[in-house]
C-alpha cells in the first residue's frame, strides 16, 4: 500500500492511499517555547479514539520524541529513532524505514512528482 500527502507538506497534510482514502490528519504547531508539536489523528474517530501519535521535534540538543500507544503500551515517549531508521547509512539519504504492525518494513522518502510515499515496495 502506498500512502501519499497532500499537500506534499508533511508538517499539515492529509496522509491517503492511492485510491483518495482518507488514512490521518497530520498538524504542526509551536509551542511558546519553541518546540515543534506534530499531532497525527484518525479522521473519523471518537475524540478519545482520534490520536495516533504525537511527536516533539528536535529542540535544543533534545532529541525528537514521539508519543504513540500503537507503538509503546500507553502514551509513553520514546525516541524516533527507535521506530523511523535509516537502513543506508548514507548523510544524503532522507529516506527511513519503519516496522508496521503488520510485520512488513516500509519505506518512507520524497518521490519526485508524488511528494512524501510510505511503500513497502522498493523502487
Amino acid at each position: 500500500m502506498n500512502l501519499f500527502f497532500t499537500p506534499h507538506d508533511p508538517e499539515a497534510c492529509l496522509i491517503s492511499t492511492a485510491t483518495d482514502v482518507s488514512c490521518y490528519f497530520v498538524d504542526t504547531h509551536i509551542l511558546t517555547n519553541g518546540r515543534y508539536i506534530t499531532s497525527i489523528k484518525r479522521p473519523e474517530a471518537s475524540q478519545a479514539e482520534a490520536l495516533v501519535a504525537e511527536i516533539s521535534w528536535r529542540c535544543w540538543g533534545e532529541p525528537t520524541m514521539v508519543r504513540c500507544p500503537l507503538v509503546k503500551k500507553g502514551f509513553a515517549s520514546f525516541p524516533s529513532a527507535e521506530f523511523l531508521y535509516k537502513k543506508h547509512h548514507f548523510r544524503a539519504s532522507t529516506s527511513r524505514y519503519f516496522m508496521a504492525n503488520d510485520g512488513v518494513e516500509y519505506c518512507w522518502r520524497r518521490v519526485k512528482g508524488a511528494g512524501f510515499v510510505a511503500s513497502n515496495h522498493f523502487i
